[in-house]
Formats: C-alpha cells, sequence, structure tokens
C-alpha cells in the first residue's frame, strides 16, 4: 500500500468496476451512495482519499465492520478497487460520515 497510484486505463478502471461489484455491493451499494458502509462518492471520508489510504483499508479492513480483502484480492486488484473507487461520481445517498476531504 505504500506505492500505490492511482489507475486512470479504462482497462484497469473497468476492471475495479467489476470486482467492486463482486465484493462492495453489499456493503456500498452499486453507485457507492452507501447501505451499511459508508457513502464512496460524497466528500467525507473516515480514513482519507488518498489511494494508498484506500488500498490499505481494503486490503487489511477495518475495525468499523470492513472486512479484510488481501484474502481475496491481490494487490493489483486492490489498487484497480481502489482506483475506480476514487473515480466514482457523487451519488446521494447515505449521511456524510468522517472528516470533510477534497477528493
Amino acid at each position: 500500500e505504500t506505492n500505490a497510484t492511482v489507475l486512470e486505463d479504462e482497462k484497469s478502471l473497468a476492471s475495479g468496476k467489476a470486482l467492486y461489484t463482486a465484493n462492495c455491493v453489499m456493503c456500498h451499494n452499486p453507485n457507492g451512495e452507501g447501505n451499511i458502509g459508508p457513502n464512496l462518492t460524497d466528500e467525507y471520508w473516515i480514513y482519507s482519499p488518498d489511494v494508498k489510504d484506500v488500498f490499505k483499508t481494503i486490503k487489511l479492513g477495518a475495525a468499523n465492520g470492513m472486512p479484510e480483502h488481501a484474502s481475496k484480492l491481490n494487490p493489483i486488484q486492490i489498487q484497480e478497487v481502489s482506483s475506480y473507487v476514487l473515480s466514482m461520481p457523487y451519488a446521494a445517498g447515505k449521511e456524510p460520515q468522517g472528516d470533510k476531504h477534497a477528493k
């Protein structure tokens, strides 16, 4: 996670979207608007919108209920999901959680 960068190419984002759909929708909803988990598309972040922090949270999980995904996804896949999440447009949904950051 210390050298993760945002991937912007179409192939990586398409892979990230497929991985998001398979692993994240149940807690964050299809458009990232939040459900059990927080809204991933607003300006509020429990940790930080930095790709390295998003990568680490997906990889290791968090005490607030976010499961780890290192046992299911390899580092490239985690980087693709992280990049896809950071590319998602705003979707109205769950109330803001965390601190406000420019995305």
